[in-house]
């Protein structure tokens, strides 16, 4: 094995290491001369940056001193003897009312210039120079306030070239203008500020076509200054912040509009930029400089520790590859013992396939470099694919992906067309220094489905418990109420008034028992109690008595010779109700509801399943709105509905009773066009459903004189049961307990008086329940006859009573109607 892998295995240092040297003194030469330019250009785009903001910072500040100078005009305004003084033209009043005003304004507010003007623009009164007035003020924002009478403010050019922010506030009396009131002040304090802030001189140069020579000449002479009105060609200096010399003056005055770079011993960064007044005028140039001296020096004592660290990671760079010469051969002694294992890995790949796993191997470039059997047969076009893209459909790499971390991992992967697959990641270090993955796939998507199966049985279950005691207590008190009101209607006339209220509240107790039947359904251990059924006519029953009254038209379809299903007559109809229901609420706007019912010799289930048996297939489809997808594998959890006035129990319940049923509940949706359910119920095509009767069909006989012992812990119940009975001629004994009912039973076998029938409560708390006592009854009389009675379906009694020795059963609560109607079955049989 070594002596083939001699030609392939090359030197590691001479494949690798001789050519990345040479690369690398390259790059180091290519990075230096590009950190230098990098340097620059950062250094200048900074300083430029500066500049630019310097500038906008200058005009922002002047607009906050414009609005200040404007808020200060408008609070002299306050003062209700200014308007009159200035209408009248009280010169020596103003003078003596504002002269202190002025001077607080100069040293709080740095306002140099207050003015009184007449509504004519002629000047009245100037504060700061009392001496000179009535010149006609003719200043583009004296202009536009008296244009547009309001306050108006801007940067004014002065005669001598100098900027003033001015502010002029109209003064109104009685709805008419009686004159302005102009505040103003420098902008060098501006300027300076902009100094103090960011470290930037100043400029202004105002060009000569705005200035008249002779008038700035004797402004300059009186200001002390002396006029250099031939020292540039186009401009004048009225500000400078720093001592320019005239070269250097210009050449900033005469470059372009734009931002340049200026050595002059010292390295200065410089933007000029045009300088409007209040009407936008381009009246001048600002040039602000940056020294940028000390950063060029900083920049190049940087390039010589760089220089310097680039020859440290040079000798750093040779003593590595002496380092790895030493450990050359270990590296090929290494990817020798590796190569070797290649049998040994083949047979760990092919013990995967089958075992039914898929494999694959992912190269340093995400992509799928080989695959066995079955993953090829999951994953059809894998090939020259990113490892995502083959299952996720996603170009991007996982987040968790085993070739970041270099860590074993196992997470499950959901596919784009719903499958779960649980994933085993482990690390492959090739010899060359890459990491592979090798992933192990196991596909768990029956078990996801079956998991989720059993929590939602587990999820009925659990509400059972809650709901079987609430309906067992709650259907005793029906029990009661019902009774007694139909035998309150018994004996009242058929022409009284209160018969009417009370059919409403039975009305009203048939609301309370359908909810009692709904959380009965869910209760721990609860079975159907199952006769023999004809399927079609209860469908059709329902369904037309749902729809009835509203804009959903019913259309039924029934093959010939339908078998008897064999089902809880009362809990199928609740099913088929709430299908009717949801179906009406899905088509607010009308449509059709078709139910079709057919044999049916086993089915498959929603994972393809097949089911033996004989069952009735029962379909309901209606025109509404669909389930969207994603809610389909919530729709049968208690609870979940998309109803406002929804309870969620509705297909809860159907999902529970069919199970019971050991039947089967299916959906189809598609968004826009409706929903199909379909029911698969047990059925028994050898019954007749001609010689089938059901027990709730039954009428109430003649009076039969019969002696029946009543055995229940609830005293209404006990005494209603009884007030039944006796009312059709038999003679009863009711009693609390099963103790004093096997006394009373052996007593009256004793006697010779035994009783005909015996009715007894299948739970009684603290005591004997029905189950024991019909027991210990069958020791004492093997042929007595027993009617077993329960308001909470937590036995499987109700469902088979025949095994316990029973005759029938009846639920509570029952009407009068269902009692005697079982009575008189039990005793006739």
């Amino acid at each position: 094995m070594t002596e083939k892998l001699k030609v392939p295995l090359r030197s590691v240092q001479q494949r690798l290491f001789i050519p990345l040297a040479v690369g690398f003194i390259i790059l180091l030469l290519s990075f230096s001369a590009a950190l230098i330019y990098s340097q620059r250009s950062n250094l200048i785009r900074a300083t430029g940056e500066l500049l630019e903001s310097s500038y906008d910072e200058l005009f922002l500040l002047l607009d906050e001193q414009s609005d200040s100078l404007s808020a200060l005009a408008s609070l002299l305004l306050t003062d209700n003897e200014l308007a009159p003084l200035l209408k009248y033209q009280q010169r020596d009043v103003l003078l003596n009312r504002y002269q202190q005003r002025f001077l607080e304004l100069r040293d709080k507010n740095h306002v140099t210039h207050f003015y009184f003007h007449r509504s004519d623009q002629t000047n009245l009164l100037r504060i700061h120079k009392p001496g000179q007035a009535d010149d006609f003020i003719d200043r583009i924002t004296m202009k536009q306030a008296v244009e547009t009478g309001c306050p108006s403010s801007g940067i004014e050019l002065g005669p001598l070239g100098t900027f003033t922010l001015r502010a002029v506030t109209p003064v109104e009396l009685d709805g008419e203008i009686v004159g302005y009131v102009e505040l103003g002040r420098e902008i060098e304090d501006a300027m300076s500020m902009i100094h103090r802030r960011y470290g930037t001189e100043c400029i202004v140069a105002i060009d000569k076509l705005f200035l008249e020579r002779e008038t700035w000449e004797q402004g300059m002479r009186m200001l002390g200054r002396e006029p250099e009105w031939d020292s540039f060609p186009q401009y004048v200096i009225t500000y400078s912040s720093l001592e320019a010399g005239e070269s250097f003056a210009h050449r900033l005055l005469s470059a372009d509009l734009t931002s340049f770079t200026v050595d002059t011993g010292k390295h200065w960064h410089v933007l000029a930029k045009s300088l409007p007044d209040a009407a936008g005028a381009k009246v001048g140039k600002l040039i602000l400089l940056h020294d940028m001296t000390e950063q060029q020096r900083f920049f190049v004592q940087l390039f010589i520790i760089e220089g310097c660290g680039t020859l440290i990671l040079l000798l750093v760079f040779f003593a590595y590859l002496v380092y790895v010469r030493k450990n050359n051969q270990m590296l090929v002694d290494q990817q020798e013992r590796l190569l070797s294992n290649n049998d040994q890995i083949q047979n760990y790949i092919d013990a995967i396939d089958k075992m039914g796993l898929g494999l694959r191997v992912i190269d340093e470039n995400f992509k799928v470099q080989t695959a066995n059997p079955t993953f090829r047969s999951w994953f059809a076009d894998w090939s020259e694919k990113t490892c995502s893209k083959s299952v996720l459909n996603d170009d991007t790499p996982c987040p968790d992906c085993v070739r970041e971390t270099g860590r074993s991992c196992h997470y499950q992967r959901e596919t784009a067309d719903g499958r779960v697959f649980d994933v085993a990641a482990t690390p492959i270090h090739n010899p060359d220094g890459s990491i592979s993955v090798m992933e192990v796939f196991n596909d768990i998507t029956e078990r996801r489905k079956s998991d989720q199966q059993q929590m939602r049985i587990e999820k009925l279950e659990s509400i059972g418990v809650l709901a079987g005691g609430i309906a067992h207590d709650f259907n005793n008190l029906l029990a009661g109420i019902y009774g007694n009101i139909a035998l309150a209607k018994r004996k009242l006339d058929a022409e009284n008034p209160a018969g009417k209220y009370l059919t409403q509240a039975e009305k009203s107790l048939n609301r309370a028992t359908n909810l009692t039947s709904k959380l009965l359904t869910f209760a721990k251990g609860g079975a159907p109690v199952v006769g023999h059924v004809s399927l079609g006519d209860l469908v059709r029953e329902v369904v037309e008595f749902d729809l009835s009254g509203g804009n959903v038209k019913p259309v039924f379809q029934q093959a010939d010779n339908i078998w008897v299903a064999e089902v809880d007559k009362g809990q199928v109809q609740q099913i088929f109700s709430n299908l009717t229901l949801n179906a009406l609420q899905a088509m607010p706007n009308g449509g059709h509801l078709y139910v079709d019912l057919e044999n049916c010799d086993g089915y498959k289930t929603a994972d393809g399943a097949t089911v033996a048996g004989k069952f009735i297939r029962v379909r309901f489809r209606d025109e509404g709105s669909g389930i969207p997808p994603e809610m389909l594998d919530d729709i049968f959890d208690p609870y979940f509905t998309t109803k406002q006035s929804g309870s969620g129990l509705g297909l809860a319940t159907a999902y529970s009773i069919i199970k019971k049923h050991r039947g089967q509940i299916m959906v189809e949706s598609e968004v826009g066009k409706g929903t199909i359910f379909t029911l698969y119920l047990p059925a028994s095509p050898e019954v007749n459903m001609a010689g089938a009767m059901d027990v709730n069909d039954g009428r109430i006989g003649s009076e039969l004189n019969a002696r029946i012992l009543v055995v229940d812990d609830e005293e209404i119940v006990r005494t209603l049961t009884a007030e039944i009975l006796t009312g059709i001629g038999c003679r009863v004994t009711p009693v609390e307990n099963g103790v004093l009912a096997l006394e009373e039973y052996r007593r009256a076998k004793d006697s010779g008086s035994a009783y005909e029938l015996v009715i007894l409560d299948l739970t009684i708390p603290g005591g004997m329940g029905g189950k024991e006592v019909a027991r210990h009854l069958l020791e004492i009389d093997p042929e007595v006859q027993m009617i077993v009675s329960s308001g909470y379906a937590d036995d499987a009694i109700m469902a088979n009573y025949a095994d316990y020795g029973f005759k029938d059963v009846v639920s509570k609560p029952f009407t009068v109607e269902k009692l005697t109607a079982v009575v008189e079955q039990v005793l006739s049989s």
